[in-house]
């Protein structure tokens, strides 16, 4: 079964950086939430935005990483964003 983890960022919110900032989200969205144990883990970002930093992505997946490794994560987790350019690019800023 799907598991899907619709992610919240204040309204005046379009862009994301921080390594710091991406771990806090993870902690404070993710971690308690997330069931690795899922064949599919969906993480929803809204619609809003538009550019992430490799360093949000890099903090916000650190604690996937450490469960379940970048060879489940590109296996397991779909990431679902604004544009299919900003999916690849999440996805490409892990390695």
């Amino acid at each position: 079964m799907e598991q899907t983890i619709q992610l919240e960022f204040n309204m005046t919110i379009t862009r994301l950086a921080g390594y710091d900032y991406g771990k806090s989200v993870y902690e404070n969205q993710i971690r308690d939430k997330i069931n690795y144990t899922s064949p599919i883990i969906r993480l929803v970002f809204p619609n809003r935005i538009v550019k992430i930093a490799s360093s949000f992505v890099q903090g916000l997946f650190k604690g996937i990483v450490e469960q379940i490794g970048l060879d489940e994560i590109g296996k397991k987790v779909i990431v679902q964003a604004a544009s299919p350019q900003l999916e690849e690019s999440i996805m490409s800023n892990l390695l």
